[in-house]
């Protein structure tokens, strides 16, 4: 078929809508990103490492996302950095997660999704003042985001100072006006 990796690209597409085993389309994009090599076999790569990701297979998703940012000279898309973000989340690469949801909001700074993905690794990750700083920076840009409250008051509670505690309960109070039913629960635990 030539070395056109479109061919195998929609080859893999076709085998996927048709419920083929997984083995044959992978061999299919394995192909398409094979078929050329250099900046041209970008979105093949990207394809392939998508699929792996919905397959559950993070780390093979990773290698190739990692692949395509090279390819792309680090200048892929917001949502690119989202979902590299999330697939480094799965696989507890947290430091490089927190990297590229950075890239993610310097690309589109108007995604409160991203903030609150970033502020809640941060909480996990126990960076409490980073995930105070991070709900800030979104609050700019909507009040009506429940979660981005949610993150903020905890945070504010774990850092164990009476002055952030009620602070974080005023933000869990906020995401309790605005429906969030999690709120209740936490608020009636820091307030022990």
């Amino acid at each position: 078929m030539g070395k056109n990796g479109e061919i195998y690209y929609e080859s893999a597409q076709c085998k996927t809508q048709l419920k083929a085993p997984n083995e044959e389309i992978i061999a299919l994009l394995d192909m398409a990103v094979n078929a050329q090599t250099g900046l041209v076999s970008a979105p093949y790569v990207l394809a392939r490492g998508r699929y792996y990701d919905n397959a559950g297979e993070y780390r093979k998703a990773f290698k190739d996302y990692i692949v395509y940012d090279s390819l792309m000279n680090n200048r892929a898309t917001h949502d690119f950095y989202y979902t590299k973000f999330k697939c480094e989340t799965k696989i507890r690469q947290y430091q490089l997660a927190l990297n590229d949801i950075a890239h993610a909001i310097v690309l589109n700074r108007t995604e409160p999704t991203y903030y609150a993905e970033m502020a809640s690794l941060q909480l996990q990750l126990n960076q409490l003042e980073d995930a105070v700083r991070t709900t800030n920076l979104a609050l700019q840009l909507t009040d009506q985001y429940s979660d981005l409250y949610i993150i903020k008051g905890i945070a504010l509670c774990e850092l164990k100072d009476a002055s952030k505690k009620s602070e974080g309960i005023e933000a869990l109070q906020k995401a309790q006006t605005l429906g969030d039913e999690r709120a209740a629960n936490l608020i009636a635990k820091y307030k022990k």
